[in-house]
């Protein structure tokens, strides 16, 4: 996984299939649609934060929930920046 930083707010992202994937998004997009968690956006900035520093401080863990987030299969409920990048659109809470 190549890890990037992205957009004005700096979110923490990864190239996937030549473009990068908000990973808190696509985590939180995980439990939602697989778990049936109900607060997606606040558990998926815990396991997987928006912010690198705090990513890496997850370790090993949070790059898990991040690698699992990636290998969910690909949906249409993706957004294109029209910078180059998409990402996850945060599920509704």
């Amino acid at each position: 996984m190549k890890i990037v930083v992205f957009g004005s707010d700096k979110r923490t992202g990864a190239l996937h299939d030549g473009n990068v994937v908000d990973l808190s998004f696509a985590c939180a997009k995980r439990l939602r649609e697989q778990e049936g968690e109900p607060s997606p956006l606040e558990m998926a900035e815990a396991l997987v934060p928006s912010d690198l520093a705090r990513l890496i401080e997850g370790g090993s863990r949070a790059l898990e929930h991040a690698q699992n987030a990636l290998d969910r299969p690909a949906r249409r409920d993706t957004y294109s920046s029209g910078r180059g990048w998409t990402a996850a659109r945060p599920p509704a809470e």
